[in-house]
């Protein structure tokens, strides 16, 4: 058994460990016919909050690796992670959706907002759901409002006990606010 552990190194120089950490592990499967590996990368959370979510460019990499060392038909890769993420415009680039202006907060239970804006749920009053989710559909024109069984499926995310009945997010370089 071999192992390849990510070092504690100055985040610009992570793309670069990456990538070898790649070759090495594409020449196992091309030489060494190993059967599984697995190739852990940690910190790209850490730096994509702070430098960005250049993590794609290191997962072209290995799509490219695996093509060009003809694994392409017979590796299966299996990608997981916590969350997603993307590139945020600061202000004055990004544009506030106010909800005050549209609903009264005192017909809500709870609203929440995630990941600093972008998305939110919402826990309407009893009797006040249709109403909310009404005025919220016609609220902004880059907001993106769903019933909780409405949300497009290839988010994986309504299904979960917790999500609350309305869910809205707002297009890129937009966020919500109260």
């Amino acid at each position: 058994m071999r192992t390849l552990a990510e070092s504690f190194t100055h985040p610009d120089s992570n793309e670069t460990e990456w990538r070898e950490n790649i070759d090495i592990v594409m020449n196992w499967f091309a030489k060494e016919d190993f059967d599984f590996v697995t190739l852990y990368y940690g910190e790209p959370d850490h730096t994509g909050h702070f430098i960005g979510p250049q993590i794609d460019r290191t997962l072209g990499y290995l799509l490219s690796a695996i093509e060009k060392h003809g694994l392409k038909d017979t590796l299966n890769v299996i990608i997981t992670s916590d969350h997603g993420m993307t590139t945020v415009k600061k202000k004055p680039e990004i544009q506030e959706i106010l909800l005050n202006n549209t609903i009264s907060f005192k017909d809500l239970v709870k609203f929440d907002i995630v990941d600093y804006g972008g998305f939110g749920m919402i826990l309407p009053k009893q009797g006040k759901e249709e109403e909310i989710y009404q005025k919220l559909k016609k609220a902004h024109p880059h907001l993106r409002v769903y019933k909780k069984e409405e949300f497009p499926e290839r988010f994986h995310y309504a299904k979960h006990e917790r999500v609350l009945p309305i869910l809205l997010y707002g297009d890129p370089g937009y966020v919500i606010n109260g």
